[in-house]
């Protein structure tokens, strides 16, 4: 190709001066690339190349220089391994022009999301929940499948994830979506919340026991970062302990055992329901905030019963319980009251109708409703502080009449006027339970 046909005739020069430059050098083997003057002239060359390069999708030319062209094309380099490259017979400086300006202006490339799970067990290594979003077990085969040759990032052992559970999300991200040039304002446990809250939220539906994400690892590619590969830790996987003895004359040895606290016995049933759950938050999200809104304060709550009761905790932290308490009326309120008067009475009632058909359940379903309203209306006036063990069961039961209100509420796509319908039409009540039956597959 003549330079007159040449595309971009600045930025393939720059290459052909730098690549004969490293062959002058006869160290094309070394993997590394010196920042030579030739090389400065390539990155500058970046920031100056054809306009036609930034297409409708990519970003605008204007922007290249924004990203850095010294470590992108750096790192294009290196993963794309020009110093192995640059030897070839068929190497064309016009077609690496061309291939590093199709890889900078791309605005998103794909990414994936590997989110580790505490406490999660299936009875099979892998289901799909939906499209590009399955819960995985991290198997010495499935770890050696994603990371290839690249051992496990950050500062935990890959003896601390091999057997447990993660959530594995599929898509696309920025291009490019970390490096020296990146700053995140979101701490790490942020970054993984973002991602991974939604699903997080709803495998915390299924049983009093409950799961986090502690870590994720994400796998790029996009050419513009030097490491495919990385990882965002916000505490280490639990681990629980058991001590065997293998005869009289020795000592008992400690034995890592994997945190359980979810046990799921038919997988595709549980991915049914978290599907149904997520299709009706979305659609909750379109009546009113009220579906999110509690979703975020049992969120608290799970956090409180992780920290405070299980697996870090006893239960028996009062301050603890009385956040716990509080954080799940405030959800209740928000699934099951307007702007009535007799606010305990309403929530009681409500919620009995949705949650219970039979007469007798009902019936002390309410009365646990008032009691929880009534304790936690003593918290925050400042009344006498409860007695422990008492505190302590109110909360057990507010976290279970909040699971079981969100699950049906989400079922019912956040629609409150059905709610309040329920509990002053028995037909439209029943209506209700049977469209919010859940099978988790325990």
């Amino acid at each position: 190709m003549s330079s007159s046909e040449e595309p971009v005739p600045r930025l393939a020069s720059a290459i052909d001066a730098y690549r004969l430059e490293l062959l002058g050098q006869g160290s094309h083997g070394v993997a590394q690339l010196p920042h030579t003057a030739a090389l400065k002239a390539a990155i500058a060359a970046v920031g100056h190349a054809s306009p036609r390069y930034a297409n409708s999708s990519g970003k605008p030319l204007s922007e290249i220089d924004l990203i850095d062209p010294t470590s992108h094309l750096r790192a294009f380099w290196t993963r794309t391994k020009f110093r192995e490259r640059m030897t070839e017979p068929e190497f064309s400086s016009s077609d690496e022009a061309d291939s590093i300006l199709a890889a900078i202006n791309k605005a998103t490339a794909p990414l994936v999301s590997l989110i580790v799970i505490d406490g999660l067990d299936l009875p099979v290594p892998d289901v799909e929940i939906e499209p590009g979003i399955r819960l995985v077990e991290l198997t010495d085969s499935f770890l050696d499948s994603w990371f290839g040759d690249v051992p496990l990032p950050g500062s935990v052992k890959r003896d601390q994830v091999e057997s447990l559970f993660a959530l594995e999300i599929s898509g696309n991200g920025a291009n490019p979506p970390w490096g020296p040039t990146l700053f995140f304002w979101d701490s790490p446990s942020e970054q993984i919340e973002r991602l991974a809250q939604t699903w997080v939220s709803l495998l915390n539906l299924v049983n009093s026991s409950k799961v986090r994400a502690p870590l994720m690892y994400q796998r790029t590619e996009s050419l513009m970062v030097s490491d495919a590969i990385q990882a965002v830790i916000a505490d280490d996987p639990v681990w629980l302990s058991r001590y065997e003895t293998y005869d009289e004359d020795s000592e008992p040895e400690e034995v890592p055992e994997r945190l359980v606290t979810l046990r799921v016995q038919d997988a595709s049933k549980l991915a049914t329901c978290l599907r149904r759950l997520a299709v009706g938050k979305a659609k909750a999200a379109l009546h009113s905030h009220r579906a999110e809104t509690s979703r975020r304060f049992f969120d608290r709550v799970c956090r409180t019963i992780w920290s405070h009761h299980y697996p870090l905790g006893t239960g028996e932290n009062v301050e603890a319980n009385e956040d716990l308490l509080v954080d799940a009326v405030t959800a209740l309120e928000s699934i099951y009251l307007s702007k009535e008067q007799s606010k305990a009475s309403h929530l009681a009632k409500r919620s009995a109708a949705l949650l219970e058909s039979d007469v007798s359940l009902s019936r002390a379903l309410r009365k646990n409703v008032e009691r929880v309203y009534k304790m936690r209306s003593a918290i925050v006036h400042g009344d006498p502080q409860q007695p422990a063990k008492d505190l302590r069961d109110r909360a057990s039961i507010a976290e279970l009449i909040l699971r079981r209100s969100l699950q049906a509420f989400l079922c019912l796509d956040g629609d409150h006027d059905r709610v309040a319908k329920g509990a002053v039409d028995p037909a439209a009540g029943a209506r209700n339970r049977l469209d919010a039956a859940l099978d988790f597959g325990l």
